[in-house]
């Protein structure tokens, strides 16, 4: 026997080297929680005893990862070169096993402090002992709520590998389609990604949805992991094809095949063949952290199999891949022998690597986290085969390029960057400016707003001060750390590339840049202040609410610390909404979110976590408001000059506002437009209003455009005030900024203005969208245009311009009715996706399309042989699925599995008749309590997922329907 501890023949004796263990768990804890260096102890020799087979060789997991610790110093990361760091999110649907396999993860890297004691075992969801899910609602509902991110922790690969030890930071995220979110903000950050998948039903909705969140962001480089491979009716074969019909990856490379438990006629997975060094794994101890090599030999019954399995993925490699091409083609040939077998193991990890890294091939591995097996490989796996921070492009941020500045003694700027709105710059990670994105924010009560940051370039210690380029705010760090779900360790600092925690902001939020605006020596892109203050990274996706409940404080004396709650709710959950203008008259205020559970959680944390004393509404669709284009374009200008909260402001603007077109839809869609709530805006401090007008609207509209021009204001639409200066018609008054500030924040304070006046439409208060907006011929006076001054204007000139004015008897002066709105409503519509065996077909068609208002975009019909896909009518899915290795029906896994999953079914109420997947599109209005009315159609044999696809316009009388559940 050998044994594979990557320590062995330098551990000192140790005659209690159980007690030893368990001490050297307790230090390695204390220095998390209180931030204290660990000393270097040497690692323990394990206390158990392995018996394996003849020639085998054993891995021991229980404490190389302390031995590997003590090697690379963990407690300073910043030593080790950023090629050594793995940022990764793990991505699946709903109860994939993601958490499951988070935990066992982090035992096996020693994550926290417990693995190393022989009787540690992995946290575990059903007793709520779960290192990442450490809310209490989360323990509670055994499901994951928010992102959680633990790192870096350490891992050392095999030295056959050649492979050096990396710090993986994990960033575990939900499942439920309704914390969508915090999948965003989690792969807006990381490099790489784990896709979890469940081996019994492939890929699903929310598989589907987390891969297109994944590309969004360009994490390209993935591992396919498929769980729960113990469990009846799992198959290999089935999950491989699913990820290829549904269109998830059209190169799934196998590396591991599955070894069934010897002799049981139930399912199960008895270890791993390693198809890379043609080896089976078997794992044992309380946790799988030791693991019996052995190589595979041809007497194996799957040793055929494997050999055909290799074969097939080196010649899919080679056929991406030029550099192994060329070894495969240099290799000697015998008769009988293919050259495929003798492509060394760091050859073909070298390619796999290569093309994994191009996002070209998803490498998949085997295994069962609730029964421990698979999970060093896939530790090891990620080390080979996902990028570090310096295997990925430069980012890319944006430089707003303002027009001629406000200054009357400034020149104007060259003519070829007055209409510029903006320019791209990459960011190096070795450029010295200090660029960093804050991806979420969370509440302590104790330490105050703690901010998740990735650090871009340059370096942060607790000596830095910021500039968030999006608010305009200088922040003063107080404290750097790395967090380890709710327990946090203290640094110097972040480098480039590494995620971390600061502390000591008060006015950031999700999705804001942060720089350094001092550190502009050495920097690979020479930016002026200016420019320096106006750079943005990408931001996080937010997607719009489509639910929302009333609250209402339950006294007088509640209404501060509702309202101080419900600001720190949104802080941390940007996909929470909240409309404080009351519905009606009636003073309540309106929370929204993603779903049904979303809000209930919200409620949760509002009466636990804040202890808000307040009462909650129903939960009701959220709506939206927007204009149609046969209104035209609609203008109104105005200079407020009047005292507000006995203090005197003044500050003019234009406004002009149309509804996009058709042909702009995909405007209303970029990161910008979402900011906005998916509208457009321009602002524009150029003082030709001509230009402006242009530069803002579609090319025909340029002729409505000039006659517009040609007219007075009053002609215009009657749209501005008799009360504005005839100076303001058309051109800046001589402006000057308030003290203190410069055209950038001054961009921000009115960006910041529209988002706010954009929030409430006139018809129901719900937000606005799908509107080009354009605000110019801006006034500034000094310190009188403060940005409560700012506010107010776009507040007052957004709903003037979208409300037709009430009409007025010329004789008596009386008002002869209310104004009213211009505006229409828009309701969420959602993509929705009903398995349903054929039996009950037509009667949920039926109920889809005249009892739920729905449209049926097609019907696929399942059949034995595609269980959960649907297959394109040209063949190219069977193609693709023999250019890789997809395990056959007699392969013992895959007998075993099919021959229970057989039994299940013969079980069922269908009498294993075939299915139908229906997809749809419906008002999220009438599936609102769907599930109940399809259980009762189907005998509760459906299954049923929606997502937002979009909002559709309501025709007159939906809205009128709508509008009186609203008592309007």
């Amino acid at each position: 026997m050998r044994l594979s501890s990557r320590c062995m023949g330098r551990l000192p004796s140790l005659p209690n080297a159980r007690f030893t263990s368990t001490r050297l768990s307790s230090l390695r804890r204390a220095s998390i929680l209180h931030t204290t260096p660990l000393p270097r102890l040497a690692a323990p020799q394990s206390a158990r005893t392995l018996v394996p087979p003849a020639s085998a060789t054993v891995r021991l997991f229980s404490s190389t990862s302390q031995c590997h610790a003590a090697d690379t110093n963990a407690s300073h990361p910043e030593k080790h070169p950023i090629s050594s760091l793995r940022n990764i999110s793990i991505i699946a649907h709903i109860d994939a096993g993601k958490t499951t396999l988070t935990e066992r993860l982090l035992h096996l890297t020693d994550a926290l402090g417990n693995s190393t004691s022989s009787a540690s075992v992995p946290g575990d969801v059903d007793s709520g002992s779960t290192v990442t899910d450490f809310l209490e609602a989360e323990r509670q509902r055994g499901i994951t709520i928010q992102s959680a991110a633990v790192g870096p922790v350490w891992w050392p690969p095999p030295k056959s590998t050649k492979v050096s030890p990396i710090g993986i930071t994990l960033v575990d995220t939900p499942g439920h389609i309704d914390f969508g979110i915090e999948v965003e903000r989690a792969l807006r950050v990381v490099d790489g990604a784990v896709v979890v998948l469940d081996g019994v039903e492939g890929v699903e909705s929310q598989t589907e949805n987390v891969w297109s969140q994944a590309r969004r962001y360009d994490v390209k480089a993935s591992i396919l992991f498929i769980n729960k491979l113990d469990r009846m009716g799992s198959s290999v074969a089935q999950s491989l094809r699913s990820v290829i019909r549904s269109g998830l990856h059209s190169k799934p490379l196998l590396l591991q095949l599955p070894l069934a438990v010897a002799g049981k006629d139930g399912a199960g997975i008895s270890g791993l063949v390693d198809l890379v060094e043609m080896q089976t794994l078997t794992f044992s101890g309380k946790a799988g952290e030791l693991i019996a090599q052995n190589p595979l030999k041809e007497s194996h019954e799957m040793y055929q199999e494997a050999k055909q399995a290799r074969n097939t993925l080196v010649e899919c490699l080679a056929s991406l891949d030029d550099q192994l091409l060329e070894e495969l083609f240099g290799l000697p040939t015998t008769s009988g022998e293919e050259p495929h077998s003798k492509i060394p193991p760091l050859s073909l990890r070298a390619a796999i690597r290569r093309q994994t890294l191009n996002g070209t091939v998803l490498p998949v591995l085997c295994g069962s986290a609730a029964k421990n097996i698979g999970i060093q490989p896939l530790l090891d796996a990620i080390a080979a085969y996902l990028p570090s921070p310096a295997d990925k492009p430069a980012v890319v941020g944006n430089i707003a390029v303002n027009s001629s500045p406000l200054s009357k003694n400034d020149k104007k700027k060259d003519s070829s960057t007055e209409n510029s709105t903006g320019k791209q710059i990459t960011i190096a990670l070795n450029d010295k400016r200090t660029t960093a994105l804050a991806f979420k924010v969370v509440h302590d009560k104790r330490r105050g707003p703690t901010t998740f940051v990735r650090v871009y370039s340059g370096t942060l210690n607790r000596a830095s001060t910021l500039f968030n380029t999006t608010t305009g705010a200088r922040e003063r760090l107080s404290k750097v750390l790395f967090p380890f779900a709710d327990q946090y360790t203290e640094t110097s600092t972040l480098r480039a590339g590494q995620i971390g925690v600061i502390l000591g902001l008060r006015d950031t939020r999700t999705g804001d840049t942060l720089v350094d605006v001092s550190s502009q020596p050495g920097s690979t892109n020479y930016l002026d202040p200016t420019e320096v203050k106006s750079l943005r990274l990408k931001r996080v996706h937010i997607p719009p609410p489509v639910f929302s409940m009333s609250l209402e404080p339950a006294s007088k004396s509640d209404v501060d610390s509702v309202s101080e709650a419900l600001n720190l709710l949104i802080r941390t959950d940007p996909s929470l909404r909240l409309d404080e203008s009351g519905e009606g008259t009636t003073g309540q205020t309106v929370l929204s979110g993603m779903g049904e559970l979303h809000l209930e959680i919200a409620k949760d944390r509002l009466s636990n976590e804040f202890g808000v004393n307040a009462r909650m509404g129903a939960v009701r669709v959220s709506y939206k408001e927007t204009l149609s284009e046969e209104v035209g374009v609609l203008v109104e200008q105005e200079l407020v000059d009047r005292e507000l909260g006995g203090k005197k402001i003044k500050v003019g603007a234009k406004v002009m506002v149309r509804a996009l077109s058709e042909d702009e839809e995909g405007l209303g869609k970029t990161a910008e437009a979402m900011m906005f709530g998916g509208n457009v805006v321009k602002i524009n401090f150029d003082s030709d209003s001509s230009a402006v007008t242009k530069d803002s609207a579609k090319p025909e509209d340029e002729g409505d455009i000039q006659a517009y021009l040609s007219e007075s204001p009053r002609q215009s639409r009657g749209k501005v005030s008799s009360k504005t200066p005839a100076s303001v018609d058309s051109r800046f008054v001589d402006s000057a900024l308030p003290s203190g500030m410069d055209i950038v924040t001054i961009e921000t304070q009115f960006k910041t203005a529209t988002i706010a006046a954009l929030s409430r439409g006139p018809l129901t208060s719900n937000p606005l969208m799908g509107l080009h907006v354009t605000i110019c011929d801006i006034q500034l006076f000094g310190e009188l245009s403060s940005s409560a001054a700012i506010s107010y204007l776009l507040s007052h000139l957004v709903r003037k311009v979208l409300q037709i004015e009430a009409k007025i008897d010329p004789n008596s002066g009386m008002v002869k009715g209310p104004a009213t709105a211009l505006t229409s409503l828009m309701e969420p519509m959602m993509a929705t996706r009903i398995i349903v065996p054929e039996a009950h077909l037509g009667k949920v068609i039926n109920d889809i399309t005249s009892e739920q208002n729905g449209i049926v975009q097609d019907v696929v019909h399942q059949t034995s042989d595609s269980p959960t896909d649907s297959l394109s009518n040209d063949g190219s899915a069977e193609q693709v699925e023999n250019e890789v290795f997809i395990p056959h029906p007699t392969n013992a896994f895959e007998r075993q599995s099919a021959a229970s999953s057989t039994g299940a079914s013969a079980k069922g109420t269908d009498g294993g008749s075939g299915k139908a997947e229906i997809h749809a599109v419906v008002p999220l209005a009438y599936l609102v309590r769907y599930s109940s009315k399809l259980r009762a159609l189907t005998a509760g044999n459906a299954q049923f997922s929606m997502q937002l696809q979009g909002f559709a316009k309501v025709s007159v009388s939906r809205q009128y329907e709508i509008l009186h559940e609203l008592g309007r």
